[in-house]
């Protein structure tokens, strides 16, 4: 699995670089952020599954709201998302994330498209997405630095390994 770990050590550098020096990476199916309080630890977790259509979305969604980068990957976008996530994690309250997290358990109805739209609206996601808007617009340097590791190091891993047992090894 040495695969496994430079690309996580690659990332974890990179983290480190931009400010993020207490946090690790893991494999899902989808992006995701997570904190333990208890231990102050962020953990980023890198999805594994192609959500085309969603990533089409999401840098259509970025370009609306002031990205001026186009041809971003949009697995380097989704990682800048969760990055935000960390970076922004101390705007809200407790019981602010505890509404966030609350109001986007329900299924309300709408088609794929609308209901990723909003909810890229509700406001710890949407102060993610403006963290990651921010950094690709201030630092496009650092984020070419992180299309070249993932798209070096992930080409490298899903040549290797069988990226669906990376989540069940987690």
């Amino acid at each position: 699995m040495d695969v496994v770990n430079t690309f996580k050590s690659h990332m974890i550098n990179w983290l480190c670089e931009i400010g993020l020096p207490n946090i690790e990476i893991d494999f899902e199916e989808d992006f995701g952020y997570a904190f333990d309080p208890n231990t102050g630890r962020h953990c980023i977790n890198f999805g594994v599954v192609d959500y085309s259509e969603n990533g089409k979305w999401f840098e259509q969604f970025c370009y609306e709201y002031g990205c001026d980068f186009v041809g971003i990957p949009a697995p380097v976008m989704s990682f800048l998302h969760e990055c935000g996530h960390a970076f922004t994690l101390a705007s809200f309250s407790d019981q602010e994330l505890w509404l966030c997290e609350f109001s986007k358990a329900f299924d309300h109805g709408e088609s794929d498209h609308d209901w990723m739209i909003r909810y890229w609206e509700f406001p710890d996601e949407f102060a993610a997405n403006v963290w990651a808007i921010n950094f690709i617009n201030e630092h496009i340097d650092l984020v070419e630095k992180l299309v070249n590791i993932c798209m070096r190091d992930w080409a490298n891993l899903i040549n290797e390994v069988d990226v669906f047992t990376l989540i069940s090894e987690e």
